[in-house]
C-alpha cells in the first residue's frame, strides 16, 4: 500500500470515526434492586446509566416514583455522570399497601457534548408486585416527598393526606397565626414591619435597575462588536460561506470592552467568531469553519511523526476516541487527538480506561509540532501521591495489614498453572466460576463478584454464536423472553451492585449468584462436556 492510499484511508476512518461519535447518545435503564417485595418493606428504585462519551455528562433527572400510597417525586434533579456510567440510587420508599404497579418512564435531558446540542432520552416503564404481608399496617401516613435540587435550588418536602396529619396541621397554622396576629398588633411590630417592607421594597427596586443595566450593557457591547469593520468582515466572509448566526457568548467589562464568541452552522458544520475588544478596539479576533479544521486534519494525517506514534498506539491496542481543537489566535490551534485502551479482561487487572494523547500544533498552514502524552510526565505528581499514601499507611497499620494480606491471597491465585491455550469455552466458563468460589473465600468479593459475571456473559455470548464480549444490557436483550432471563437478570443485577460499591457484598447473596450461575451454565456445561 503506497503512502497515498494509506492516508487516504487513515483520513476516511476517522472521519468515519467523528460520525459515528456524534450519533452516540447515554442510555438509561430503570430498575429496582430487589424484586421480591411485600408491604412495609424499604424499596430501592435504580437508575442504570451508560456513558459513552469518555468522559463527564451534566445531567438533569425528572421521575416519579409512587406506588403502595407512598413514593418520590422528583421534579428536577442535576447530577454529573462519570466515564462510562453510574447507578443513581433513590432513597427507599416503603409500600403500605399490596398489589401491582406501574412506575412511569425517567426523563434525562442532557447536553450531548459531542454535538453540543441539547437531548432528552426516558428510560423504560418498571413494574412492580408488591405482596400482602399478612401484617395490619396500623398508623401509617400515605405521602409523597417532592424533590427539586437545580439551578443552584435545592427544595425537598413531604406531603401527607392522612386526615389526621392534617388536622394537626391546620391546628398548628391557627395557633400561629393567632401568635403572628397578636404580635403584629403591638406598637414596636408594626413599627419594625413598615421599615422591613420599605427595605425589601428597596432591595427589590436595586436588583431591577442592576438587571436593567447589565442588559444595556450587554446590548451596547453587542452593537459596538457589530460596527467594529475588522468583525464585520470575518462575519461577511462566514455569510458567504453559508454560515449563519446561531448563538453568542459576551462578557463584557462595560459598553467597549469585554470578550466574545459567536457560533455559526450550516446543517451539521460548525463555525465561530471569538475575541477580545479593548475600549472600542478590536485586539483579538479569530474565525474557524468546519473546512478549516479538516484542512488541519489532512495536514496531521501527513505528518511523518504523527503517523509513528499512531502506528505505536495501534500496537499497544489503543483505539481512536475523539479529536478535539483548541484555537490560541488566527494563525495558531492545538489538535488534540485521544486514543483508549480498556483494560480489565485479566483477572488480575481492575476494570479501567487508559487515556493517552497525541498533541499536535499547527501554525500558519504546517505542522509544527508533535508530541506522544502519556503518563511519564505525571511521574513527579504520582511520587508526591504515593510519599502520602505511604505515610497513611504507616498511621493506620491494621488496614495495611489487611490490604497485604489480601494482596497475597490474590497472588497466590494468579500463580496457578496457565490455562491451556485451546481449550473451549465451556471449559473456560467453569473455570471462572471456580475461580470467582476462590477469590471469594480470599475475601476479595468485588473481583469474585466481578467474575461471575463475565463466566454468565461468556457462555452466553458463545451459546449464541455472537463469540464476542458483551455487556449485562446487551445480554438481557439477547435473552428477550427466555426463561431463565429473570434469574440472569438477578444475578447481574446484585454483580453490578457490588462493582459500582453501592452494596455490601455477603456470603448469603454470592451463595445465590453462584447457584444462579452454575444452573444456567455450569449444570449444561457438565453434561455437553460429557457428550
Amino acid at each position: 500500500m503506497n503512502k497515498i492510499t494509506f492516508i487516504s484511508c487513515f483520513i476516511a476512518c476517522i472521519y468515519l470515526l467523528l460520525g459515528t461519535t456524534f450519533a452516540q447518545t447515554l442510555e438509561v435503564e430503570k430498575a429496582v434492586e430487589s424484586s421480591n417485595i411485600s408491604a412495609g418493606d424499604d424499596v430501592r428504585i435504580l437508575l442504570k446509566f451508560k456513558n459513552p462519551f469518555n468522559q463527564e455528562v451534566k445531567i438533569k433527572i425528572v421521575d416519579k416514583n409512587v406506588f403502595g400510597d407512598n413514593g418520590l417525586d422528583v421534579q428536577c434533579f442535576e447530577h454529573t455522570l462519570p466515564p462510562q456510567g453510574q447507578i443513581v440510587a433513590y432513597d427507599p420508599i416503603k409500600p403500605f399497601s399490596s398489589g401491582n404497579y406501574t412506575l412511569d418512564e425517567a426523563q434525562i435531558t442532557y447536553t450531548n457534548p459531542m454535538t453540543g446540542s441539547e437531548e432528552t432520552i426516558k428510560s423504560n416503564k418498571l413494574e412492580l408486585l408488591v405482596k400482602d404481608s399478612g401484617q395490619q399496617m396500623q398508623g401509617f401516613q400515605q405521602s409523597i416527598t417532592s424533590i427539586y435540587q437545580c439551578g443552584g435550588t435545592s427544595r425537598k418536602s413531604t406531603t401527607y393526606s392522612s386526615s389526621q396529619q392534617q388536622s394537626q396541621q391546620q391546628q398548628q397554622q391557627e395557633q400561629q397565626q393567632q401568635q403572628q396576629q397578636q404580635e403584629q398588633n403591638s406598637p414596636e411590630n408594626r413599627a419594625q414591619n413598615n421599615q422591613m417592607n420599605q427595605n425589601t421594597d428597596a432591595l427589590k427596586q436595586q436588583i431591577s435597575e442592576e438587571m436593567q443595566k447589565n442588559r444595556q450593557m450587554q446590548e451596547d457591547f453587542n452593537k459596538n462588536i457589530f460596527n467594529n469593520s475588522d468583525f464585520r468582515e470575518k462575519n461577511r466572509e462566514l455569510s458567504d460561506e453559508g454560515y449563519n448566526l446561531t448563538d453568542s457568548k459576551l462578557n463584557p467589562l462595560n459598553n467597549n470592552t469585554g470578550e466574545f464568541e459567536y457560533s455559526y452552522g450550516k446543517g451539521n458544520k460548525t463555525a465561530s467568531l471569538k475575541g477580545r475588544m479593548e475600549n472600542g478596539t478590536m485586539k483579538e479576533l479569530m474565525s474557524q469553519t468546519e473546512e478549516d479544521r479538516e484542512r488541519m486534519l489532512d495536514e496531521l494525517m501527513k505528518n511523518e511523526k504523527f503517523r509513528e506514534y499512531n502506528e505505536q498506539l495501534a500496537g499497544q491496542g489503543f483505539n481512536l476516541t475523539g479529536v478535539n481543537f483548541t484555537q490560541i489566535s488566527q494563525n495558531h490551534t492545538q489538535i488534540e487527538v485521544s486514543y483508549t485502551n480498556s483494560t480489565g479482561n485479566n483477572i488480575n487487572q481492575s476494570n479501567s480506561t487508559d487515556v493517552k494523547k497525541i498533541i499536535a500544533e499547527y501554525r500558519d498552514g504546517e505542522i509544527k509540532e508533535v508530541e506522544l502524552e502519556d503518563d511519564e510526565q505525571n511521574k513527579n505528581n504520582n511520587l508526591l501521591l504515593v510519599m502520602a499514601l505511604i505515610l497513611i499507611l504507616i498511621s493506620v497499620a491494621v488496614v495495611y495489614y489487611f490490604k497485604v494480606k489480601k494482596q497475597k491471597t490474590l497472588n497466590a491465585i494468579m500463580n496457578a498453572p496457565e490455562q491451556k491455550p485451546d481449550k473451549d469455552y465451556l471449559e473456560e466458563v467453569r473455570e471462572m466460576l471456580v475461580l470467582a468460589q476462590k477469590l471469594f473465600d480470599g475475601n476479595l468479593e468485588k473481583d469474585a463478584y466481578e467474575k461471575v459475571s463475565q463466566a454468565v456473559r461468556l457462555y452466553f455470548s458463545n451459546k449464541r454464536g455472537i463469540k464476542k464480549e458483551i455487556t449485562d444490557y446487551e445480554l438481557l436483550n439477547i435473552l428477550g423472553r427466555d426463561e431463565v432471563h429473570g434469574k440472569v437478570k438477578r444475578c447481574l443485577d446484585l454483580c453490578m451492585l457490588v462493582e459500582f460499591a453501592k452494596y455490601r457484598a455477603n456470603k448469603e447473596d454470592f451463595n445465590e449468584i453462584m447457584r444462579i450461575a452454575e444452573e444456567v451454565t455450569a449444570n449444561k456445561i457438565v453434561s455437553e462436556i460429557k457428550k
